[in-house]
């Protein structure tokens, strides 16, 4: 007589989940930011190589996670886009979101809702300017959306670098004004109101200014020293960052002697770094 057929649990499948990258037209952004002393061509490299930094940390990511990649920005952008993702070596597939609405709240809450109408059922969401962000922090995130229903990521200038979610909910953007000092602890208020579970990631800065930008070249992260040199490079070439601050990754001699003659412009505040 055979024994009786164990009936064992099958594992559930993983969640389908989606990471969002939302951006917008470099010309915007400079426009926007006015980074590099204001000089729109030299802005838009610099976000063009913000771009292409956190794209070589989201695809470190992805290898572990297995999420699916949107970008979400101005329907102009997408030839950038394209490009950026085919001059990075082995760079994943991804879908291209155009943005909807005209104000920056309209555009974030289409784009969480969309990835959610697409069947995903973990989504989290990162701006471009934030560059200390890892690929351990963006799996964590995904990990702890399994417990709890949002993972926020404040950032150091009072908003939030990264959000994630398992449902999409419009009342947690209720009331939110967007782009200010407040954004963080409005959300954070509106997850108290809605009782949902939260686990916070780390404060991370971003960068929204030359005095932002100048404070992270200060002490780049370790994965983030090659991109500190680029836009050091960029930066130098535009006359926009004080000479006489000397990086600790960037050796004198690599530098003009010229350009260290030259008096340091205006652009950027005149306190030494310390």
């Amino acid at each position: 007589m055979r024994p009786p057929e164990l009936h064992r649990p099958q594992p559930s499948s993983p969640p389908r989940r989606a990471l969002i990258l939302f951006t917008s037209h470099p010309v915007k952004e400079a426009q926007r930011k006015q980074l590099g002393g204001g000089n729109v061509e030299k802005t838009q490299q610099i976000y063009r190589a913000f771009l292409g930094h956190l794209l070589k940390t989201i695809t470190a990511a992805q290898r572990q996670t297995g999420f699916d990649i949107i970008v979400a920005s101005d329907e102009a952008d997408q030839g950038n886009i394209e490009k950026v993702f085919r001059h990075f070596p082995g760079a994943p597939g991804y879908t291209f979101l155009p943005h909807a609405g005209s104000r920056f709240g309209e555009k974030f809450e289409y784009a969480l809702d969309d990835a959610f109408h697409r069947g995903y059922q973990q989504v989290a969401i990162i701006g471009n300017d934030c560059l200390d962000l890892t690929p351990q922090l963006l799996n964590d995130t995904f990990c702890q959306l399994v417990q709890n229903d949002v993972v926020l990521g404040p950032a150091a200038d009072g908003g939030f670098y990264l959000l994630g979610l398992n449902a999409f909910t419009p009342a947690l953007f209720r009331e939110m004004s967007w782009c200010g000092a407040t954004v963080f602890s409005q959300i954070s208020a509106n997850i108290a109101r809605l009782k949902l579970s939260l686990n916070l990631l780390p404060c991370l800065a971003d960068i929204d200014d030359d005095r932002d930008l100048k404070t992270w070249l200060a002490a780049p992260s370790p994965d983030a020293e090659s991109l500190a040199k680029h836009i050091l490079i960029v930066l130098l070439a535009l006359h926009s960052f004080h000479l006489y601050y000397q990086p600790p990754f960037l050796p004198k001699t690599h530098l003009s002697k010229r350009l260290w003659q030259k008096p340091p412009p205006e652009i950027l505040p005149t306190s030494p770094l310390c």
